[in-house]
């Protein structure tokens, strides 16, 4: 069995706990360890394979050395997901391409260990804004997180079904004419290959959707053994081990106005939103609509095949007044078309902190497969 390629992904937040009761009270995921140091507060969320650390920061001028901790900069006052944890199979290797290729190192390889093993670490800088990739060698470890985090007792955890399987993809927003340079970046340090998000698509050119839209989607793929050279043998398919993710930028001289928001608010680019897989969307939203989670439909465009059309208004309930957060999942089954494959999104990336100005909705064409099907959530 092979370890999954994305480890975690991690927020720097104002409020952590609120971040975290919205992971737990209105998503269904678990609250599985914690960490209090005088540089930050940390929780550790996760709904099976699918694992957020939540950082709330307390002092930037303080100096202790907190293992697997990094401030990514700008700083300024917008909360961020930053953070993109991978497991790697030569830590030494991938830490070195990345500095090779122009990634900054924060912090070199460490070895941490409690009673459970030992994990080896480095953090370096990528190549797309204020993201940053812890990169973890856990081949020594059988601890459930990493060392220095303590886990939740069993009283503390939330009792019931996990909704979320695991992360789908990530996705980076960069200005026009970024992303070739970027997937070069991945390709180079990771092995990571060019993905079809539809059977029409050009892979140089990507997916490109005008209609009003203006915006161009690239997408890549990493697995465990990317690294070494070893492709994906199954791209397409529900790999709880892979790891895709899609870079969108505008078309040039067409601004697309959610992804200029994003670059304006953020302060330049980086990680916009993250999609979630779930076994059965149709019971994962209504669960989540129940606990007064709001969703909105994605633009008119989405849609041109009328049966598309058919099936999302018959499993989607439309909310308004989206702002903040965008997740996304993908179902595995629909009851009478068991081979059909359905996504829904919801965005997780920008956070204001003085939410005064509504975010606007994001969506993307998942895998080409008829019946795709988005659903955007509120945070």
């Amino acid at each position: 069995m092979h370890p999954s390629a994305l480890h975690h992904v991690e927020l720097c937040v104002a409020n952590g706990r609120k971040i975290v009761s919205y992971f737990t009270d209105k998503l269904g995921f678990s609250l599985r360890a914690r960490r209090d140091t005088l540089l930050s507060s940390q929780w550790v969320v996760g709904s099976k394979k699918s694992i957020f650390v939540v950082t709330e920061r307390k002092n930037l001028y303080q100096e202790q050395s907190v293992p697997f901790l990094y401030f990514s900069p700008p700083v300024r006052h917008v909360d961020t997901v930053f953070n993109v944890a991978l497991e790697v199979k030569n830590l030494e290797s991938v830490t070195d391409r990345m500095q090779k290729f122009g990634g900054k190192l924060f912090h070199p390889v460490t070895e941490v260990e409690d009673k459970r093993g030992k994990v080896r670490y480095s953090i370096v800088g990528s190549c797309c804004g204020n993201i940053v990739h812890t990169l973890l060698d856990k081949s020594q470890y059988m601890g459930p997180f990493l060392p220095t985090f303590t886990c939740t007792s069993e009283d503390e955890k939330i009792q019931g079904e996990e909704p979320i399987t695991h992360i789908d993809h990530l996705t980076y927003v960069c200005y026009p004419g970024e992303s070739p340079d970027i997937i070069k970046w991945y390709q180079d340090c990771l092995g990571m290959q060019k993905f079809k998000t539809n059977p029409t698509e050009d892979l140089k050119e990507g997916l490109v959707i005008r209609d009003g839209v203006g915006m161009r989607l690239r997408v890549i793929d990493y697995w465990p053994c990317a690294e070494s050279g070893v492709c994906n043998s199954n791209p397409d398919g529900m790999d709880e081990s892979s790891l895709k993710i899609v870079i969108a930028e505008s078309l040039p001289g067409i601004e697309n106005t959610h992804i200029g928001a994003f670059l304006s608010g953020h302060g330049g680019p980086g990680l916009q939103h993250i999609g979630l897989s779930t076994a059965d969307i149709t019971s994962c939203v209504d669960d989540m609509i129940r606990k007064q989670v709001s969703f909105r439909t994605p633009p008119a465009a989405y849609y041109r095949n009328e049966q598309k059309k058919k099936k999302f208004n018959q499993l989607v309930t439309t909310f308004t007044n989206f702002s903040g957060w965008e997740f996304s999942s993908t179902l595995k089954q629909i009851p009478a078309q068991k081979n059909m494959t359905t996504s829904f999104f919801c965005r997780s990336s920008r956070f204001r902190c003085s939410r005064k100005k509504p975010f606007s909705w994001k969506w993307y064409k998942g895998r080409g497969l008829e019946g795709s099907v988005p659903a955007m959530l509120r945070l």
